[in-house]
């Protein structure tokens, strides 16, 4: 009977230590949201005093264009940048990584064209597909946690949350 009991007092622990650890991540997620709204105020505030000084209607679109430039080597040049924006990805939130899936890969979705599915994951810990030509929203999964990493094997999206898990998500199940 008492090493039951003792059993029951070490599950006890491990279950408080657990609430603890996500209590703390929890915590440091809300910080994140906090400083990121921040962060967009303090942006939006710097974007309307650019306008104001160089005295412009509007504010000036940072970063949102198409946009290529090349490096070139003495044999090759190479694509430096090519970006666009997809408004409200991660939930409007701070995209942290992002990878490419053929379509193919994604029988339900395959569309036969030759654009393939943008994924990205942040801080709204979701994963999300979008295409990467109409930058239409194709798919979310809710995650335990902010999304650090996805890479992409054939039909699974393997992601690496900021809670220190990890989730293969298969897209064989839309």
């Amino acid at each position: 009977m008492s090493d039951s009991l003792s059993e029951i007092e070490i599950l006890r622990d491990k279950l408080s230590k657990e609430k603890s650890y996500r209590m703390e991540v929890e915590e440091e997620r809300d910080f994140l949201l906090a400083d990121n709204t921040r962060l967009r105020a303090e942006l939006d505030r710097i974007k309307q005093n650019v306008a104001v000084q160089t005295n412009l209607t509007t504010p000036p679109i940072i970063a949102t264009a198409k946009s290529v430039s090349a490096i070139e080597t003495r044999e090759k040049s190479y694509a430096h940048i090519l970006s666009t924006k997809i408004n409200e990805a991660c939930g409007g939130k701070n995209a942290v990584c992002t990878a490419f899936m053929p379509y193919k890969n994604v029988k339900k979705l395959d569309n036969g064209s030759d654009s393939d599915i943008w994924l990205c994951g942040g801080v709204d810990a979701q994963v999300s597909g979008y295409d990467s030509e109409t930058k239409a929203h194709l798919f979310s999964v809710k995650l335990s946690a902010p999304v650090l990493s996805v890479d992409v094997h054939g039909a699974n999206i393997a992601c690496g949350m900021m809670d220190g898990s990890h989730t293969i998500v298969s897209t064989t199940l839309f």
